[in-house]
């Protein structure tokens, strides 16, 4: 297969044969590893002739190798090794929502139900493209899944595809052979991802790579292969759509560059678009095929949320505005870099003779690590927030301020040609202290761990299985008898996500989608409350995706865990007749006690391994 395959493109498969292999990584460990062996036992010529190309990326410097990657990678996931579903683990926009909406449409085999069918659980029940597609790969590891499993399975292969995707970005195509290579994609790899966007960001390398590849007409397969898999396992709402536009702006550049557009990467492009749209057929029905439905959504204003009035730095710092925590130092040290780069030409290598390729990738990453936050920051000012839903009125409530979410990736780029051009005499030292960091500080798993043993910080995050509750809640079941699952539930300041991924009916919930008919008239439940606290009117009215029994004396603190000590609610203000009447609401879960002439405490329910006190109230007449 090989010589038929020499024979008839020798100079697109010779190459292969022509490649000088650097000496193994592992050279100096106490074992051998070969992969010529596995290699050749394909049966596959193309894929053996792929899989013998990629073996010259994994050769590289003899003090760095499979084992420290291993070891890299073990240590990041030992948390869960160690304590399995005792982990701690990020709870916003996490536990609250993404992992029990996968379960309730798995318990309600809806997973791939028609868009218009109903789901219940949250806000009483609203129709399947009120939830995620089950066309993503997160998707489908929790319709297989137990939901723990599919958890922690996530985040390895978030891991995985980051360490991979730098290398092969900065090995493959800038010709680089060096340590730092190495280092770099593990330092890629251990920043604290959101899990619920899948690869959208911590992908981005391999997507770079792959249009690389498309530019250069060479490796199709593997490369509309990495597209589609990453199509399918990103959010095209959060990061997707800028993704494409990152990838439109690097065709059009390539262009300026080159002088001519690469057929096979615009096809890559138009694969994405249309893997995307395949993913996302509820929204697509949501937006273009129907018309009963008018979303919550409509009433947004961005001027009332988390998002307005920051300036640049706000939204490349870390954190929820650019979907990945990572230490603020690199945000410095990419200026440094920059700086250093405008104004020396010393180096490993002169920035002047540095070819053609790497030079565009890094004027590329530099640009696009300034320009989005400034484009955020403005957008974010009250003149400007709603400008583009103003233009557009499809799109009102979409969120143009993520634009930095892809702003890691690029600061990356940036940081890993610094690691290679600039000689410093400590250089692995810094590496080592910048991994400490990622690991042992910026994952959530390794800092609460560390926090219950040193008492550092003054919190306490619950573990998986303490925020679910199930043993609690089995207890509550028991309880109500055998109707419990008929009898529909409010829930304060106590998550809805915990009652529904038990099992309970939800009044209230967290999703990015419902119906604004059944937001005002929920609202009319908490109107009292809402009076009382003016910016939690604001973040109802004006954002609303957490359908929560709001109180002003507890505002959004749907964190009420035991350990707190919460002093009582002495008056709970809400329409309890509306609750009673027009919601066929009986029953409350708080997660504080109260005090009110309308709620009778029926029982408190405690448990070892569950992060709430759970009081049971009855609405009275």
């Amino acid at each position: 297969m090989h010589e038929k395959m020499l024979k008839s493109n020798p100079k697109k498969w010779g190459r292969i044969e022509s490649v000088k292999l650097k000496k193994p990584v592992w050279q100096g460990f106490p074992f051998k590893f070969d992969l010529s062996g596995f290699v050749e036992s394909f049966p596959c010529g193309r894929l053996k002739l792929y899989l013998s190309h990629f073996k010259q990326y994994v050769y590289m410097d003899k003090y760095y190798g499979p084992l420290a990657v291993v070891l890299v990678i073990s240590l990041l996931m030992f948390p869960y090794i160690w304590k399995g579903q005792d982990v701690q683990v990020n709870v916003v926009d996490n536990l609250d929502s993404n992992v029990v909406w996968y379960k309730m449409l798995k318990d309600q085999g809806k997973f791939y139900s028609g868009p218009e069918v109903l789901v219940e659980g949250f806000v009483t029940e609203t129709p399947r493209f009120s939830y995620p597609s089950g066309l993503n790969m997160e998707a489908v590891l929790y319709f297989w899944l137990p939901p723990f499993t599919a958890f922690w399975i996530n985040k390895l292969i978030i891991t995985i595809s980051a360490f991979l995707g730098m290398v092969l970005l900065f090995s493959a195509h800038l010709k680089i052979r060096k340590w730092e290579i190495v280092t770099l994609g593990l330092l890629w790899a251990t920043l604290a991802y959101n899990p619920h966007i899948g690869i959208s960001v911590a992908g981005l390398p391999l997507v770079f790579w792959s249009f690389f590849n498309l530019k250069k007409n060479k490796y199709l397969f593997p490369s509309f292969f990495t597209i589609i898999f990453y199509s399918f396992y990103s959010s095209f709402v959060l990061v997707g759509i800028f993704t494409l536009l990152f990838l439109s702006v690097f065709l059009i550049y390539g262009r300026i560059i080159e002088g001519r557009f690469s057929k096979m990467a615009v096809l890559g492009l138009l694969i994405m678009v249309s893997c995307f749209l395949i993913q996302e057929y509820n929204l697509i029905y949501f937006l273009f095929f129907q018309n009963d439905f008018v979303s919550h959504r409509k009433e947004m204003d961005y001027r009332f949320n988390s998002f307005s009035n920051h300036y640049p730095w706000d939204y490349i710092k870390n954190g929820d505005h650019n979907s990945v925590f990572y230490w603020w130092g690199y945000v410095l040290i990419l200026a440094i870099i920059v700086f250093y780069f405008y104004l020396s030409t010393s180096g490993s290598r002169d920035l002047k003779n540095m070819p053609r390729e790497e030079k565009a990738l890094l004027l590329f990453a530099i640009v696009l690590s300034i320009v989005p936050p400034c484009i955020s920051s403005l957008l974010s000012w009250e003149g400007t927030t709603n400008l583009p839903g103003e233009l557009f009125p499809l799109i009102h409530s979409f969120n143009w301020m993520r634009i930095t979410f892809p702003f890691s990736f690029f600061m990356f780029v940036v940081l890993g040609f610094g690691m290679i051009y600039i000689k410093i005499s400590f250089k692995k030292s810094l590496v080592g202290l910048f991994l400490a960091i990622n690991i042992f500080v910026y994952q959530f798993e390794w800092r609460n761990l560390i926090n219950n043993h040193l008492g550092i910080l003054e919190y306490q995050i619950p573990t998986f299985s303490q925020y679910y509750a199930e043993k609690q809640f089995d207890e509550i079941k028991n309880f109500l008898g055998d109707d419990w699952d008929k009898i529909k539930i409010g829930s304060i300041n106590l998550p809805p996500a915990i009652s529904s991924y038990n099992g309970f009916k939800c009044i209230d919930g967290y999703l990015p989608l419902y119906d604004l008919d059944y937001k005002q008239d929920f609202k009319e439940i908490i109107q009292p409350e809402l009076r009382k606290d003016q910016d939690l009117l604001n973040h109802f009215q004006f954002w609303g995706n957490k359908c929560y029994l709001q109180n002003a004396t507890y505002p959004d603190q749907f964190d009420a865990y035991k350990w707190k000590n919460l002093d009582a609610i002495e008056q709970l203000d809400f329409n309890y007749n509306v609750l009673k009447e027009e919601f066929n609401t009986e029953h409350l879960f708080s997660a504080v006690e109260i005090h009110h002439e309308r709620l009778q405490l029926l029982s408190m329910f405690r448990h070892q391994e569950s992060a709430w006190n759970v009081y049971l109230y009855k609405i009275t007449q």
